[in-house]
């Protein structure tokens, strides 16, 4: 049964490659995908924006074909996903939501040390559940994060206030709300850039839902 569910995930691999935008990785696009930790289903690096949600956190795959195999026994893959939790840890990341409410961080965001790391809240309140009981909430902290840490414009860090959601629900960050406007006006047109932080949509999930934020 793990070999068939394997194969079937070797052809969802090779089906999601073909429906996604076709670019070619520059020298700078492989060593960032060497940095990320391999898929422990098929060996390719993963990608953050093919994943399951466990209570524990995010699991990230190379792609959609490789989720099955991974959910239908989590037990079996036990090690290699704090293996890969492990690895993730140390990437750089930009936290851009609360992880006890998930509404967007304000400039004066209240907030915490945990674990030799800041984590920010949207209110007071939530900053003083997280206190109560922290472990409660990890699943919840480890998604509140991107590594899309550059604009795919400028090339500066991000400002979680500046982004444009797709109909995914994936939201693209920008430095700016002016590259933030550019980018929703032709999303497909940053897809290697994306893809370069470890990003890779599909043509058809490279259209705005609503319009850009930040100033």
């Amino acid at each position: 049964m793990r070999h068939t569910l394997i194969t079937l995930a070797v052809l969802a691999c090779s089906a999601v490659a073909l429906g996604q935008t076709a670019v070619k990785p520059a020298d700078s696009a492989k060593e960032k995908a060497a940095e990320r930790p391999e898929c422990f289903v098929m060996g390719s690096p993963i990608v953050f924006n093919v994943k399951s949600d466990t209570p524990e956190g995010p699991v990230y795959f190379c792609c959609a074909g490789c989720i099955a195999p991974f959910e239908k026994d989590p037990a079996r893959f036990k090690e290699q996903v704090a293996a890969q939790r492990a690895a993730i840890a140390k990437l750089p990341r930009v936290q851009t939501a609360c992880p006890i409410s998930g509404n967007p961080l304000g400039k004066d965001a209240p907030s915490v040390e945990h674990k030799g790391q800041k984590v920010a809240f949207c209110c007071a309140g939530c900053k003083g559940k997280f206190e109560a009981d922290p472990a409660k909430y990890e699943a919840k902290l480890a998604g509140a994060y991107t590594f899309q840490t550059k604009c795919p414009i400028s090339g500066n860090p991000i400002n979680p206030e500046a982004g444009v959601e797709l109909v995914n629900g994936h939201t693209i960050y920008a430095c700016c709300g002016d590259c933030a406007g550019k980018i929703a006006a032709d999303p497909a047109k940053f897809a290697k850039a994306l893809k370069a932080q470890g990003y890779a949509f599909k043509k058809t999930e490279l259209k705005v839902k609503d319009a850009p934020k930040g100033d």
